[in-house]
């Protein structure tokens, strides 16, 4: 890997030389963000510290255009905290971040725009929340009786019956639909559950050639 000249980054143990005081202060702000260990050998280093120590050396420099590979991979809780805290104020300085993660949830904090590829094609390009706005929004009811789900299963509804008494319905825009359905029915509990990128992305895997 080519470095910008006077810029340079020596691991020895895990020792970053770097010229001038602004990166001198950054390094020192990543390492304690992350909690690092400076002395400590690369080779000794559990999969997380490694990690951090890859991160640290992506963003010590500054970079206008950071590219992440499962950036979060082996950090524990708190520590994918930071990085998603250091995302989103690197985001917010107008830098352009490239992240391949399989995390959903963190994609869907910190990500504007997703890319799905499936069997190494390019599927999808498109802007997080358009994606989970063309989902289905579900609605997982609970009946009181029987008689409730026969209303349900002889309305024209889409929906998943999940047990006896409880069924996940699919609404796009026909709430009236349901609405209506479930007025004749007595309901026991009712909860919206969220649009996830899970979704987005099975729905693509699931998809025929």
């Amino acid at each position: 890997m080519c470095l910008p000249p006077r810029k340079v980054l020596l691991l020895l143990p895990v020792i970053f030389v770097i010229s001038g005081r602004k990166d001198h202060v950054r390094r020192n702000q990543l390492i304690d963000r992350f909690e690092l260990e400076p002395g400590g050998k690369i080779r000794k280093m559990s999969k997380g510290m490694k990690q951090k120590v890859g991160l640290i050396a992506a963003f010590v420099h500054d970079p206008e255009v950071i590219i992440l590979d499962e950036p979060t991979s082996g950090l524990d809780p708190l520590m994918q905290k930071r990085f998603v805290e250091l995302i989103i104020e690197e985001r917010s300085r107008g830098k352009t971040i490239l992240m391949s993660s399989h995390q959903f949830d963190e994609i869907n904090q910190i990500c504007e725009r997703a890319a799905i590829i499936r069997e190494g094609k390019l599927v999808a390009v498109e802007n997080i929340h358009s994606m989970k706005a063309a989902l289905p929004q579900s609605f997982v009811v609970t009946l009181e009786n029987n008689e409730g789900m026969t209303i349900l299963q002889n309305s024209t509804l889409n929906y998943i019956q999940r047990a006896p008494l409880i069924a996940e319905i699919f609404i796009k825009d026909d709430y009236d639909s349901m609405l209506n359905t479930l007025a004749n029915c007595k309901v026991a509990h009712m909860v919206s559950t969220p649009r996830t990128l899970d979704q987005i992305f099975m729905d693509f895997y699931g998809k025929e050639h």
